[in-house]
């Protein structure tokens, strides 16, 4: 509790990340009441445009948490909420966006990273995360593109079948669609510099690199060609396996695929950090 408490003044003014705004007795956080998240809400027929802008608010809050030095080491779509106005027989309107779940966040210093540890939920993680090596920003920045397609085709591209998921080999299986949708040859041998030859998941990401053949083929994301071509590229520059390949949030909202875009508070109101 302590911690949390003295993580406030670091995201005070953030737009779009949610924060506690009062106490009880220094035993309860009281936190404004958002009703639904991005695991729920981007089903219903959103617009192209709102999921556009969905995603710019949720980017412009992780690039001033990046840029204030707060690494949020669970992106996904359930810690993203949303509040929305709905009329019947239209769609809804969202009126404000937040990143949540801040309670687990780090303070890493420029230049500094973690490493040990098992960050982030598995179907959002990033390859460097389930091989526990040096996780920093650009790890959340893979998380946030696997949402990203989440958000724009309704898909959780790195969820196996319910046996596969359920069974011992479930890291294999995941890790599996993570070399067929984002590797190529330049960003895996990134990939196995950064996690390591001492690392158990050395060998383990070249068996599952040698488990593809003229049966087993790849379906790499930029081949995705019923995806808008913007989207796409923009994707694989922040899921490059390669973590020092990766674009950097603010990069990110500097895409062509952004340009345009307003951010939900910009486009419906105040959005800030209460």
């Amino acid at each position: 509790m302590f911690y949390i408490a003295r993580l406030k003044p670091w995201v005070r003014g953030i737009a779009d990340s949610l924060v506690f705004v009062d106490t009880v007795e220094d035993d309860i956080f009281v936190y404004e009441f958002l009703p639904t998240d991005l695991l729920r809400f981007s089903q219903p027929a959103l617009s192209v445009e709102t999921k556009r802008s969905i995603l710019k608010s949720v980017l412009t809050g992780l690039s001033e948490l990046h840029n204030r030095g707060i690494m949020h080491t669970d992106i996904k779509p359930n810690n993203i909420l949303v509040d929305y106005n709905e009329t019947l027989g239209e769609a809804p309107i969202v009126t404000q966006v937040r990143i949540s779940d801040l309670e687990d966040s780090v303070l890493l210093r420029e230049g500094r990273c973690m490493q040990g540890c098992l960050c982030g939920n598995e179907l959002w993680r990033s390859p460097e995360s389930w091989a526990r090596a040096k996780q920093d920003h650009a790890s959340h920045i893979y998380s946030f593109a696997v949402l990203a397609i989440h958000v724009m085709l309704n898909h959780t591209v790195f969820r196996p079948s319910d046996e596969e998921l359920d069974g011992d080999m479930a890291w294999w299986h995941i890790l599996r669609l993570h070399i067929s949708y984002f590797a190529d040859e330049e960003g895996f041998r990134g990939l196995l510099k950064h996690v390591g030859q001492e690392n158990p998941f050395f060998d383990r990401l070249i068996a599952l690199a040698g488990d593809f053949d003229a049966e087993k083929l790849r379906k790499p994301f930029a081949l995705w060609h019923y995806v808008d071509a913007g989207f796409r590229d923009l994707v694989g520059k922040m899921a490059n396996l390669d973590p020092k390949k990766r674009i950097t949030a603010t990069e990110a909202l500097q895409h062509p695929w952004f340009q345009g875009v307003a951010t939900i508070g910009e486009s419906t109101g105040p959005n800030g950090v209460v």
